[in-house]
């Protein structure tokens, strides 16, 4: 049951989207290449789940030629990673101090909000596209 669990959590890491900001991106490359080739440790979990690590390759595979993660998915996830980074430099530019400060890019604590307010607008839409069948 464990190395079961085991294996499915690699799949789930390896089918979500790559982060758009790096911090991410080693835990879902990993799981990905961890699927794809039998190595040592794929055959020892694949052995205690039952299953024989080829197989486990092939499946990876398959899912890999369909592409890990829809391309919805992938731009829902850069949407939300955006509202995540722009969130942080507000932050950080409010503990600057209590005047609007600029960043090196020269925007101010409003561009970043007006950032916010387009980039949930944005999710929505890709929402609301994903329901009706056109995403």
């Amino acid at each position: 049951m464990l190395w079961a669990s085991v294996l499915k959590q690699a799949f789930v890491d390896a089918q979500s989207p790559l982060p758009k900001y790096r911090r991410g991106n080693y835990c879902v490359k990993s799981a990905r290449s961890y699927l794809l080739s039998v190595s040592p440790s794929l055959r020892i979990v694949s052995e205690g789940a039952g299953v024989d690590p080829h197989w486990v390759v092939r499946k990876a595979k398959g899912v890999a030629k369909r592409g890990w993660c829809t391309a919805f998915e992938q731009k829902l996830s850069d949407l939300q990673a955006d509202v995540k980074e722009f969130r942080r430099k507000i932050n950080i530019l409010r503990t600057k101090d209590k005047k609007p400060q600029k960043i090196k890019n020269g925007l101010t604590v409003k561009d970043y909000e007006k950032k916010i307010m387009l980039a949930r607008i944005g999710i929505t839409r890709l929402i609301a596209k994903q329901k009706n069948g056109i995403f």
